[in-house]
């Protein structure tokens, strides 16, 4: 389900109008919040004009408006299903949609029946379905919970090229239709330091180079071609012509959908995933203590004091998401090369070490869909050239099982993830002028065995300081880790991991974890790391 070209929410400066307009002080300075109410570019304009008036001219004003409200919902347009007016979108289209711009509804990968009613009424109205299974959902016990892992890449600008007024739908609401091209771009396009640029990437980095452009930033040059002929210069990704009611004009807006047709087609959701998928097939879901981490350092700048609060956090964080198989990596596109790693020894390439991975973040389930993995590590993993491609699929000895398009574990045993510990040592946030925030982390790894095991040094010493503390084992590695008391104990495993989220606005665009560099060394065998990247 992963979305490999498309469009995310991102930071953005609007671009003034032409000098010949008449609201040419409007379009410099953006008008925004017009009321104290209206969140989008250009929203009074739009409730005025076309709200009230029925207006169809397309205006400077007007185009901003739908560009500033597609982009600030990202998925909204550019995962639309196709559906004909007076029908409903198919069942696996219209869960998918959901899914995708229900965010704020999901609870540890599960929305209510109540709250995925509302949704669907909030985006298609008082359509008639049945509450039901589907591929992308379980529906069980009155909520539906996510399947298998989903993450939509990059982002679209948008350009409203046709408006019609179709008339009354009731005595309340018109029934408009709207045509609007998009122009795909790569997660990381407006990275100068990143590679693999999309076609519409470099053409933006090319404007920039022109005089007129000179002093502009990536998304104000950007943002400007919508106002010149974009397709003059940007390759078209999809035009879509929708049918639509307004709500909330002058408060929070939004867009119940009536229809939508697209240009290049899509298959439906119903043919584009496996029908003999199996009931069984395994949850992929972000882990809390990973948005909670996120969330706590997203508005620290530059190399981190570490308090006793962020270590804590990290460590729940690292042991959720199974630092300790962390596969060392540059971009996601590494995982097709070679190393010197475990997966290399076996004559395998990169990508056995991320299927071990995806196993053990999915818990080790008994069976789990190659789509499941290859989804799992596309929304873990960033791809700097800005391509998830298809992975290849195959059995790989003492890593993991594979037949007839399901993994399953090696049989062999796990650590008790509970006795592991990461020790936060370094942390470094930097933001970018293109909006993307980078937090590097230097961390190191403990492992305490269990009791009923011979005791060895860290053992020993760990039992000691449990006996000072009055606390059990765990519970006094827990607190020992926060408070940075690590010192005359042995560590196995250091890591360096480089994670990547997109600013929107002040904000993060959304708290999950995104991997796009790590590497790892024996404390023991390995040569110190230098200063933290």
């Amino acid at each position: 389900m992963a979305l490999g070209a498309g469009c995310g929410s991102f930071s953005q400066d609007l671009p003034p109008g032409p000098e010949t307009h008449e609201t040419e002080t409007a379009l410099k300075n953006g008008d925004v919040v017009d009321n104290g109410r209206m969140v989008y570019a250009y929203q009074q304009d739009f409730y005025r004009n076309q709200v009230l008036k029925g207006k169809t001219e397309i205006t400077p004003e007007l185009m901003l408006f739908f560009q500033d409200y597609f982009s600030k919902n990202g998925n909204e347009l550019r995962l639309l299903p196709e559906f004909a007016f007076g029908q409903v979108p198919a069942w696996d289209d219209l869960s998918h949609y959901i899914i995708f711009n229900a965010q704020e509804d999901f609870v540890d990968g599960s929305i209510s029946e109540g709250n995925f009613d509302r949704q669907v009424r909030r985006f298609f109205g008082p359509i008639r379905y049945t509450p039901q299974a589907g591929k992308g959902l379980i529906h069980e016990n009155a909520k539906y919970t996510v399947r298998y892992g989903s993450d939509a890449h990059g982002w679209a600008i948008y350009e409203l090229t046709g408006l019609k007024n179709k008339g009354k739908i009731n005595q309340d609401l018109d029934r408009w239709e709207a045509t609007i091209r998009g122009y795909f771009f790569n997660e990381l396009d407006s990275d100068p330091t990143a590679e693999g640029c999309s076609n519409n990437g470099k053409a933006v980095w090319k404007e920039m180079k022109k005089e007129e452009n000179k002093g502009l930033t990536y998304w104000q040059v950007q943002n400007n071609l919508i106002l010149k002929d974009p397709g003059s210069v940007l390759e078209l990704g999809c035009e879509w012509t929708i049918e639509f009611t307004v709500n909330d004009p002058e408060g929070d807006i939004y867009f119940t959908y009536l229809s939508c047709s697209k240009n290049p087609k899509e298959e439906p959701a119903t043919r584009r995933i496996p029908s003999d998928m199996p009931p069984d097939i395994y949850l992929f879901k972000q882990y809390p203590s990973g948005y909670e981490f996120i969330r706590t350092v997203s508005g620290l700048r530059g190399e981190v004091e570490i308090t006793n609060e962020l270590r804590e956090k990290f460590n729940l964080f690292a042991r959720d998401y199974r630092w300790c198989y962390l596969p060392d990596l540059d971009g996601h596109e590494s995982f097709f090369e070679t190393g010197d790693g475990y997966a290399n020894s076996l004559g395998y390439s990169n990508f056995a070490d991320a299927v071990f991975y995806a196993l053990s973040y999915l818990r080790f389930p008994e069976k789990v869909s190659e789509q499941t993995v290859q989804s799992t590590l596309a929304a873990l993993f960033v791809a700097k050239d800005g391509v998830h491609r298809p992975m290849p699929h195959q059995a790989y000895f003492k890593i993991a099982n594979y037949a007839d398009g399901y993994y399953s574990p090696w049989p062999e045993g796990t650590p008790n993830y509970d006795r592991m510990f990461f020790l936060l040592t370094g942390l470094k946030v930097e933001e970018q002028e293109s909006g993307e925030v980078y937090i590097t982390v230097r961390a190191k790894q403990y492992y305490f065995e269990d009791p009923s095991y011979a005791p060895g040094e860290n053992e020993k010493w760990l039992k000691e300081k449990a006996n000072e503390l009055g606390l059990s084992d765990l519970e006094a590695a827990a607190k020992l880790i926060a408070e940075n008391k690590m010192d005359g104990i042995k560590g196995e495993k250091e890591y360096e991991t480089t994670l990547v989220y997109m600013l929107k606005g002040t904000v993060p665009e959304d708290y999950a974890p995104r991997i796009v560099f790590s590497r790892s060394r024996s404390m023991e065998y390995d040569e110190p790391f230098d200063r933290l990247k």
